[in-house]
This record gives C-alpha cells, sequence and structure tokens, in this order.
C-alpha cells in the first residue's frame, strides 16, 4: 500500500501567507497538488494543514469530481503544532494510516510536477531489484546531479521517522538512508515556490483552470 502525504502546513512568509493557499493558475497550490496525487499509483492522499487549515479543507474539497474511476481518496488532517517543523507535518500524515505502508512525501510548494513523474517514483517500488529505502528524483545539469521533490519513503522506514524531532531535517535523514536517484524528465521537481516570482513560473507550467 502507498499513501500521497501533501506537506501544506507552511506559514509561508514570504508569499505573505500559507504557501498551500498561494494560487497559481486559478486555483490554490494545495488543490493542484492534492488532484495530482489523487490521480497517481497511491491508495490514499493525506493533505497536512497548519494555519487557516480550514481554508485548506475547502480547497481540498473543492476539487472536481475525478473522471478516472481509480481515483484515490483524500482527506485533510491538521498539524495542530505546525510551527515546529516540517518534520513534524510528515508524522502527523504518516500516523493517519496504519501500517509501514510506502509513503510519497510532496511538499505543497512544488505544484507542477507531472502525473508521470510521481508514477515512475512509485512505480519502482514494483520494479527495483532490490527495494530501496528511498526513491528520490534528479536532473542531470552537465555533470551535476539535482536531488528533487517528491520523494517516496519505504514504509518500513515509519517508526524511525515518526522518532525524530519535528524539526529535524528529514534531507540529512534521507542522507543516511539507502537511497535510490531516479533521473526524470520534469525540471519542476526543482521549482521550489518561495517567492512571487516562483509562483508565476510554477503557473506558468499549468493548464489554466
Amino acid at each position: 500500500m502507498s499513501i500521497a502525504i501533501v506537506l501544506a502546513a507552511g506559514e509561508g512568509s514570504r508569499l505573505g501567507g500559507p504557501k498551500a493557499l498561494a494560487e497559481a493558475a486559478g486555483r490554490p497550490l494545495v488543490a493542484w497538488v492534492a488532484d495530482t496525487c489523487r490521480r497517481a499509483l497511491v491508495d490514499e492522499v493525506i493533505v497536512v494543514a497548519g494555519p487557516e487549515a480550514e481554508a485548506v479543507e475547502a480547497a481540498v474539497a473543492a476539487l472536481p469530481e475525478s473522471v478516472e474511476d481509480e481515483a484515490a481518496p483524500v482527506r485533510v488532517v491538521r498539524n495542530e503544532r505546525w510551527s515546529e517543523g516540517k518534520t513534524g507535518s510528515l508524522q502527523c500524515g504518516w500516523r493517519a494510516v496504519d501500517g509501514p505502508v510506502h509513503a510519497l512525501v510532496f511538499p505543497v510548494d512544488h505544484p507542477a510536477v507531472r502525473l508521470v513523474t510521481l508514477d515512475v517514483l512509485l512505480g519502482v517500488f514494483g520494479y527495483a531489484a532490490a527495494t530501496p529505502e528511498a526513491v528520490v528524483p534528479v536532473i542531470q545539469e552537465g555533470e551535476a546531479r539535482r536531488r528533487g521533490h517528491p520523494i517516496v519513503l519505504q514504509g518500513r522506514l515509519k517508526d524511525e521517522v515518526l522518532a525524530l524531532g519535528p524539526d529535524e531535517p528529514l534531507n540529512r535523514f534521507v542522507r543516511e538512508r539507502e537511497v535510490l536517484e531516479v533521473p526524470v524528465d520534469d525540471d519542476a521537481v526543482l521549482l521550489n515556490v518561495d517567492t512571487l516570482a516562483d509562483l508565476q513560473r510554477a503557473a506558468e507550467r499549468l493548464p489554466a483552470c
């Protein structure tokens, strides 16, 4: 079983409000990400909300009915301690599902990542010779390889992640794991929306609603 955990609890101070509610191409970022995730190879989508959680819930509730029979259900959980750190939001989302399920960890500030990219990352668990602990998308830039988001964490890591401090950097934890880097043809995995200029770049990659 696999789930998507959408990290949508950030304050977004540089955008003037929560990133989850920032609009691009006619939709809040959380709606773009949740909609992409529900069409991916996951069984459920968990959106973790922080400040203005009711508005995040409303944005998710307003998603149009999917025309795809196998679209995953989406639900919102609230992280009342969102200010303690992003890893705390991941923990909140993973706790919402029983068992050691694989987790697609998708920060809401990467809204332009394509569905095919998610399915490539999730599919690795089906065809890899040895199941890795983490799967990370990479973009080749000359001789350099840059890691992006979202990533997939093996279900057996759940207890270890839940034992981390809420403000402990997840990237440091991932670096210490067995990581499979997957080249993808989608540089949106590197497009992190932090500023209004980033938001505009993301909007240019999204279809208008």
